[in-house]
């Protein structure tokens, strides 16, 4: 992977920009060199992994070292040009900018929406983080499928701050077919405001009979477990970008210990970057711990799993690492 901070970019793929321009003038500038590069709508609910920008790397590159580059707060002005990025900017590390960058560009116009697919579906993060959702649904689906055969008792799920659930939901709808008395998910979060839109999405769905939710404070979460609930697969992805090593470790013990034998927890968290700058300066999200796969697997031995039943995947961007533990 290029690194945007000594990529030797050729000019003109961005454009100078004056101190006088306004902002309306950057982006038509910005636009004028990357928009005839920018083609059909990325397929956003497609199973396939996104494995390279749709400009083109050397173009994503230029693109992101440019905006990186604009003084001050110039680039984060410049990157919520359009409502949808204002909206991805204003709800950083939040359930609703991830539900963006999942489903894509509401309805603006059209001047603004082309603004809007440039970076949603084109930078690598956000092409990671759809990466991600689909790594969850692929060990999610893959799980439980072994664990139903065969067998005929009833299966728990449980969402740790996972915002809205949507990668549990949308692969339990397509598992719940003859199978929908026999799994349940637990939806916890301390948002009020996730919870709803979880309670909507599974609504939308058809499973909300599947799913209860609860709302708890991450590390307080057992406090709502009966003795004999211990859930088959433990869903924890995007919580740990901003948790420090010693509370992800007391989480995943807790979890471990609360598990039926042989469930999973799958985690993840963000691995080093070339969009780091660019995340914080020009999204404009706050700072995150970033891990590398080690990292991942250390956290689940601390928590008391065996290395041997840590497996390590990194989506094929490889800005997002995750792991499955298994009990």
């Amino acid at each position: 992977m290029s690194n945007v901070e000594t990529a030797n970019v050729n000019p003109p793929f961005f454009p100078e920009i004056k101190p006088s321009d306004t902002i309306s003038e950057r982006k038509a500038k910005v636009l004028k060199q990357f928009a005839p590069r920018i083609g059909e709508k990325t397929p956003y609910d497609s199973s396939e992994f996104e494995c390279t920008s749709p400009i083109g790397e050397d173009a994503r590159i230029a693109l992101v070292k440019g905006m990186v580059s604009l003084p001050g707060t110039e680039g984060l002005e410049l990157f919520r040009a359009s409502e949808n990025l204002e909206y991805i900017s204003d709800n950083e590390a939040t359930h609703k900018a991830l539900d963006r960058m999942y489903t894509g560009p509401v309805s603006e116009d059209p001047n603004s929406l082309i603004w809007s697919r440039l970076f949603i579906e084109n930078t690598h993060n956000s092409m990671a983080v759809r990466n991600r959702l689909r790594v969850v649904k692929e060990e999610f689906v893959n799980h439980m499928e072994k664990a139903l055969a065969g067998r005929e008792r009833s299966f728990h799920i449980l969402s740790v701050a996972a915002g809205s659930s949507r990668a549990i939901m949308e692969s339990l709808k397509s598992l719940n077919g003859a199978v929908s008395d026999r799994i349940d998910l637990q939806m916890v979060d301390s948002s009020n405001e996730a919870l709803t839109d979880g309670q909507q999405l599974a609504e939308k769905l058809g499973i909300k009979e599947s799913v209860q939710f609860t709302k708890s404070n991450i590390l307080h979460i057992t406090r709502y477990m009966k003795p004999d609930y211990h859930p088959e697969f433990v869903e924890a992805v995007g919580l740990f970008d901003y948790l420090p090593d010693h509370l992800i470790a007391y989480l995943l013990e807790k979890l471990r210990l609360q598990m039926a034998d042989g469930g999973a927890v799958l985690y993840s968290n963000i691995n080093p970057n070339d969009e780091q700058s660019f995340t914080h300066n020009v999204v404009g999200w706050r700072r995150m711990e970033y891990r590398t796969p080690a990292d991942l697997a250390r956290l689940a031995t601390n928590a008391g799993f065996e290395p041997s039943n840590i497996k390590v995947i990194q989506e094929p961007l490889g800005v997002y690492n995750l792991a499955v533990a298994t009990k």
